[in-house]
């Protein structure tokens, strides 16, 4: 078996041209706090539990689901994670009780591509490894910085994420132009 290919991580650009709604489900969590990644397992274990999925109004296939870390707070380093699947955009009064709405801005984009073995990999030490290339991929850009926003987008399109052997995944940071740069 080649257990090389887990270490694969693509990094490249992406400009999305139209806004992805997505509505899932969130918790708001504390990046100081020992136990946050936990506190993040727990709410993705009841959106499975709980069948979220199913009672998300006009749900797009192909399913893409994302993870979305997005209002983070720099003074109390809190921020909300939500997952949830690209849908059709809903008025607040269509939301289902205790689902949420978000939108992914039109933008350029850092991504990066990866791989593992298993699902279990990817999603935990795959994914922390992801993280760091996609942040050393983004301090290499000339030009380009993270956005003010701040938000990240952990993205898992079913046809590539839930195949048995070697399932992969994507990470999208928004950017923004660099301060004094051109253009």
């Amino acid at each position: 078996m080649d257990t090389e290919k887990s270490k694969e991580q693509k990094a490249s650009m992406l400009t999305l041209d139209e806004p992805i709604y997505v509505i899932g489900k969130s918790v708001r969590v504390d990046s100081e706090k020992a136990g946050y990644k936990n506190d993040i397992a727990d709410m993705i274990n009841s959106y499975f539990s709980d069948d979220v999925p199913s009672s998300i109004p006009g749900r797009i296939s192909p399913i893409m689901r994302f993870g979305i870390l997005a209002n983070y707070d720099p003074i109390t380093k809190e921020f909300d994670y939500l997952m949830g699947d690209k849908a059709a955009a809903i008025t607040p009064e269509e939301m289902p009780p205790g689902l949420n709405g978000y939108e992914i801005p039109t933008g350029v984009y850092a991504t990066i591509v990866f791989s593992g073995i298993d699902v279990q990999t990817i999603t935990t030490t795959e994914l922390d490894s992801g993280y760091k290339n996609l942040d050393k991929y983004i301090n290499s850009l000339e030009g380009w910085e993270y956005s003010d926003k701040g938000e990240m987008f952990e993205v898992y399109r079913d046809d590539k994420f839930s195949v048995q052997e070697w399932p992969e995944m994507e990470i999208w940071a928004l950017l923004k132009k660099a301060a004094g740069s051109a253009g």
